[in-house]
């Protein structure tokens, strides 16, 4: 039986995609517990969120559009339980 390999482009990054760098997280983050990191990359188009206890694990990528209209929806409590 032969195997053919399949390539995916959900678990290796695409080649055009922008490194993303300037992490920072909110200064009400208590450093003993769960919180995550917001970085950029330099032409602001994309805004990548990650675990701060677990950086490498992987990173939730946005459109600078899309994470100005959460903050946006957040700021404006729009956002209800």
């Amino acid at each position: 039986m032969q195997h053919t390999r399949r390539e995916s482009t959900m678990i290796s990054p695409l080649p055009q995609e922008p490194t993303l760098g300037g992490w920072r997280k909110s200064k009400h983050s208590d450093p003993e517990q769960s919180c995550v990191e917001v970085g950029g990359n330099p032409d602001a188009r994309v805004v990548g969120v990650r675990d701060t206890k677990s950086r490498t694990a992987g990173t939730l990528r946005f459109s600078a559009n899309a994470w100005a209209k959460f903050l946006s929806n957040l700021s404006d409590d729009r956002l209800g339980a």
